[in-house]
């Protein structure tokens, strides 16, 4: 299914946006979670690599930044990168809330895995 087909497909009344989209992503015999997990592993693969040469990531108090947290983030990037205009709508439509996109996406088995320090997975 096209992204563009993605719009054509009616929404359940019963079914939020985040639940809609969500499962677009996870439809068909090769869902499109996969990608987002290519891209999320490449990531994690970067930031393992910074922090084995000695280099931290923190937030702006010094506070250490942990997995479950960096992966949102990432996450968050990825689905504004790529699926933009499912989180702000002009044409009437209601948007889908990241927060509550990124609650459903982050307990996805697929992604669920790297939850866990990524010399791990």
């Amino acid at each position: 299914m096209s992204d563009d087909a993605f719009d054509l497909i009616e929404e359940d009344v019963n079914t939020t946006p985040e639940d809609h989209f969500y499962q677009y992503l996870t439809a068909e015999k090769m869902p499109k979670i996969y990608n987002c997990e290519y891209w999320l592993r490449h990531e994690l693969a970067v930031y393992a690599h910074l922090r084995d040469t000695n280099y931290h990531l923190t937030k702006s108090n010094k506070a250490p930044v942990f997995i479950q947290e960096l992966v949102r983030v990432l996450l968050s990037y990825y689905f504004q990168m790529y699926f933009l205009p499912r989180f702000v709508r002009t044409d009437g439509r209601p948007a889908c809330d990241m927060g509550k996109f990124l609650d459903l996406v982050m307990s996805d088995p697929t992604i669920k895995k790297y939850l866990r320090e990524p010399s791990q997975s």
